[in-house]
């Protein structure tokens, strides 16, 4: 296991609780934020456009604050990459290059596979 909350775990977690709290919108609002005094005539006390409004901008917000958070994280790791000339893959660097020895041996020790000849 991983014993620290990766930029990524923080995303989901925060995904989930808006999920969560929009769906406890959902339960809530009809039994507490509804005026029934009259009950042919239901009343908003706070109109339901203004939380869904709110909630989508704020989960705008947030998305655009991890959009960033992630822009700048990756730049930091290019460069750092770059300076040390290393060239960036997305899984890291762990990959052979293509067509090479290594890819073939790679690929018969990880998958068991045992490339064609020629």
């Amino acid at each position: 296991t991983v014993s620290y909350w990766t930029m990524l775990d923080k995303y989901v977690l925060l995904c989930f609780c808006f999920i969560l709290s929009f769906s406890l919108e959902n339960v809530i609002y009809p039994g507490l934020l509804v005026d029934r005094s009259d009950p042919d005539n239901p009343e908003e006390i706070i109109p339901e456009i203004w939380l869904v409004g709110g909630y989508l901008a704020l989960f705008t917000l947030f998305n655009i604050y991890f959009l960033i958070v992630a822009r700048i994280t990756w730049g930091k790791r290019f460069r750092f990459e770059t300076s040390c000339g290393r060239k960036m893959s997305p899984v890291g660097n762990s990959l052979p290059p293509p067509g090479s020895a290594q890819q073939r041996a790679w690929l018969s020790r990880v998958f068991g596979i045992q490339p064609r000849a020629g």
